[in-house]
Parts: structure tokens; C-alpha cells; sequence
């Protein structure tokens, strides 16, 4: 009968070892090659989904909130889309910064123009810091800031080498109702030195310039409005003109215009503020994801109440669709960002089967338990069976 027992144990072992294999290896890194396209549609929720920590994308083309409020089991996702494979995975960095004032959504989240890193912020934090993910490795570095109660990053620098944040002595609440705004200060990464933007006073929207020398700054209406400030000199200058500064990448590939939203439209004019802007007449869209072409940005737009879609609108006319996003009603998504400096001429490609990773360590566990004990007990009444009887 002991016999029997160690049997069934090392069975109900082995069975649940070969559960819990995929572990062992730890993180390893996705270096994608592939030329970077979007999938004509994203993958659907999953609970089942690695995190960056676990299994690191690569490079990412995009960065998203997947799901909004907590029912059951279910809760809000940021989720990193690989550049060259249907590879989605977690942040969970960027979900442990949500709290109380983000009603359980992820965090503040930026992800850089080559797709390789995701800056993160902190509506309430009483220690100021900006941390950045390495999306190639899973690492997290945490750069300490000036005294602050919240960090918000708002723009990366072209080549990566400093980010844009806006920051507040007290709290901010992303669903008050109006833009969050604060101090517009740049970190620069390498030497973790930060320098905070003339006139960036009440800021809440930014883009650099693509030389990376000036940076737009949506300021509110008492603080003077849509401005550039020259970052050598400090010169600010302000730009006349109807409409908000429309995202981190309003500024098109060549300087020559600043993407702006307004209730009804987006219009492009010129940094100086010289000439008639330009329009898109789109009254459903909010701002731009990127420059798709030196007259072609990307939105996202509503297709109808449970679907939306990515859509490359030629500012000369005519559009394309790039990616559908279903099932809404269900699960939103919203925070959608692109790498911008990966999407010049973003082409598209059938959705492949999603990869999600290895499953989740609690959840491998979980079922290595219950794997094992079926295993056991199954061996054991098995072997007790074929036991021979003596007479």
C-alpha cells in the first residue's frame, strides 16, 4: 500500500511539474525584425495574459487601456501590442500606479516614438517619480523628481532621450471632468536631470518638435493658450489659433504644421500661426494617434456603439482603415497610443491567432495543483485495483 502511495505521489508530481515547466525560464526577450504593420483587428479581453515582467514584447506598436471598471473577475488592462506579430501583453507597472482617483484603471502611461519604452506617471504619489519600462527586457527604472504629488508624462522627445511631464503639488483626478493640468518640466534620461519649461505654467497637453528642439504646450486660456517654447533659448511664442493641441504627436514629420482639435474638426496650421489652417471635418474624433504619412494621420473614431476603428485620413482627402476594434460594449478601449516614429507609411495585415504569453503564475499554479492531485488520486485507485489478493 506505501508502494502504491509513492506512486501516485510521484505521478500526481510529474503531472504537475510538466504544468509548471514554462516558469522556470523566466523572461526572455522578443526581438522582433519584422517590417511593423497593425493586425486588421485587435485580439479580444483575455485573462490569461503575461506580463512584460514575464515575457517582454519587443518593440510595441501599440499601447492601450483594455476594459474599463471591475465586474466579477474581470479588471482594467494596459496592454502592449508587439510592432511585427500578434503579440499582446500586460503592464502591470502601469496598473499597480492606478488607485482610488483612477477608479482601478492603469496608471498615466506614454509609450516612446521607437515603441521600445513606456513612461509612467502617478495621479497621487507621495513620493515623485517617473518610472520607464524597458519593453525589450521587462525592467522597470524609477527616476526620483522634484517634490510633487503627481507626475503626468504628456510627450517623449523624437529620439527617445528625455520626456515631457506635467506635475502638480496636490492630487489630480483624471475624471474631474476637464483636462488634468500642472508644471510642464522635462526629464532627460541619461543624466536624470530635470528642467522645468519656461512659461509650461498650467500645461496639459505637449509635443516635440521633431528635431526635438521645441515643444508645443497646450496651456489653459488664463495662462496664454496654445504656445512653443524654444528649448535653448527659452524664447515662448504664442500661436493664434481655434482649437487644443491634439496629442503627444501633433507636430507633423517635417515641422511644417501642428495638429489641433476642435468640437467639430481638426485643423492643421503652421507652429508660426501663419496661413489658413487647414481641416478635417470629423466631429466624433478627439485628437490624432500619429503621422501615418507627411499628410496622412491616424485617429480613432467611432463605427458604431459596440465597434470603433483606426482610420489614416489624408489631409488632401480620401482615408483608409486600419485596424477594427470590436466588442465595446463589453470590454472599451481607450488611452489608445501608437509608437509614432514606427508608423510612416503603417500598413496592415490579417490578425493572426493572439499570442498571450505563458499563463499567468498564480494561474499555472492553481491548475499545477489541481492537475496533480487528479493525477494522484486517479494512480492511486488504479493501482489499488490491480492490488492481487491473497487467499
Amino acid at each position: 500500500m506505501a508502494r502504491a502511495g509513492r506512486l501516485a505521489l510521484v505521478l500526481g508530481a510529474s503531472a504537475a511539474a510538466l504544468v509548471l515547466v514554462p516558469l522556470a525560464g523566466g523572461a526572455e526577450a522578443r526581438h522582433g525584425s519584422g517590417a511593423v504593420a497593425v493586425p486588421d483587428r485587435l485580439a479580444g479581453y483575455s485573462h490569461l495574459m503575461a506580463d512584460v515582467s514575464a515575457a517582454p514584447p519587443g518593440r510595441a506598436v501599440a499601447l492601450y487601456q483594455h476594459g474599463f471598471g471591475v465586474e466579477l473577475l474581470d479588471a482594467p488592462q494596459a496592454v502592449v501590442l508587439a510592432a511585427d506579430d500578434d503579440v499582446y501583453r500586460r503592464l502591470g507597472a502601469a496598473e499597480s500606479r492606478g488607485g482610488a482617483e483612477t477608479q482601478g484603471d492603469p496608471g498615466p502611461m506614454l509609450l516612446s516614438p521607437d515603441g521600445l519604452h513606456v513612461a509612467l506617471g502617478d495621479h497621487d504619489s507621495r513620493a515623485a517619480d517617473l518610472g520607464i519600462v524597458d519593453l525589450g527586457s521587462g525592467d522597470l527604472t524609477s527616476y526620483d523628481l522634484p517634490e510633487a504629488r503627481s507626475v503626468i508624462p504628456v510627450a517623449w522627445a523624437p529620439d527617445g532621450s528625455r520626456v515631457a511631464y506635467v506635475s502638480d503639488g496636490t492630487a489630480t483626478n483624471p475624471y474631474a471632468g476637464g483636462p488634468v493640468v500642472g508644471d510642464l518640466v522635462v526629464l532627460d534620461l541619461a543624466s536624470g536631470e530635470t528642467s522645468p519649461v519656461p512659461g509650461g505654467i498650467d500645461v496639459s497637453v505637449a509635443a516635440f518638435s521633431p528635431d526635438g528642439d521645441e515643444l508645443a504646450m497646450q496651456r489653459s486660456s488664463g495662462s496664454g493658450g496654445l504656445a512653443v517654447v524654444d528649448l535653448s533659448s527659452g524664447a515662448v511664442r504664442r500661436v493664434d489659433a481655434v482649437g487644443r493641441l491634439a496629442g503627444p504627436d501633433a507636430w507633423s514629420p517635417d515641422g511644417s504644421l501642428l495638429a489641433l482639435a476642435g468640437p467639430s474638426e481638426l485643423s492643421f496650421v503652421e507652429p508660426g500661426g501663419a496661413g489658413a489652417p487647414l481641416t478635417l471635418a470629423r466631429p466624433d474624433l478627439d485628437g490624432i494617434l500619429g503621422w501615418t504619412g507627411s499628410r496622412e494621420v491616424a485617429v480613432l473614431e467611432s463605427s458604431g456603439s459596440d465597434d470603433a476603428t483606426i482610420t489614416a485620413y489624408g489631409l488632401d482627402g480620401g482615408s483608409r482603415p486600419l485596424t477594427a476594434i470590436r466588442d465595446l460594449g463589453s470590454y472599451g478601449v481607450g488611452r489608445l497610443q501608437l509608437a509614432s516614429g514606427l508608423i510612416a507609411d503603417l500598413q496592415v495585415r490579417p490578425a493572426g491567432s493572439p499570442d498571450h504569453g505563458p499563463w499567468p503564475p498564480a494561474f499555472r499554479i492553481g491548475v499545477a495543483l489541481v492537475v496533480g492531485l487528479v493525477v494522484a488520486l486517479l494512480a492511486a485507485l488504479v493501482t489499488r485495483r490491480r492490488r492481487p489478493t491473497t487467499g
